[in-house]
């Protein structure tokens, strides 16, 4: 019996790495961008993360999909979707402005 090959798997993983990572650099960009809004407070990871680092929230997947470029373009670039798709209909920068987390 031939064991499985690992490259599907592979190819898999290598397909969903995305260029937006999470780093602490980018959670100052974030706070550089928004110096007023305290929705970073006590989230650091959870504000594109949900309970585990291994997911994405709305947020995060938004930023990760964006294609602006650089993460300041990228998290610029989704301030005007309501990612989480909330009942108030409020974009992501109305939930930044706010202090409340946009994911």
């Amino acid at each position: 019996m031939e064991k499985p090959s690992l490259i599907p798997l592979t190819i898999v993983a290598l397909t969903f790495s995305a260029s937006a990572h999470s780093t602490s650099g980018n959670l100052f960009t974030w706070i550089s961008l928004y110096p007023d809004s305290t929705s970073e407070d006590n989230a650091s990871c959870q504000l594109c993360h949900g309970a585990s680092t291994n997911v994405l929230n709305a947020y995060g997947a938004a930023l990760c999909t964006s294609t602006a470029g650089t993460i300041a373009n990228r998290i610029t670039d989704v301030e005007k979707l309501n990612s989480d798709s909330d009942p108030t209909g409020s974009d992501n920068i109305a939930e930044i402005d706010a202090s409340t987390q946009p994911g």
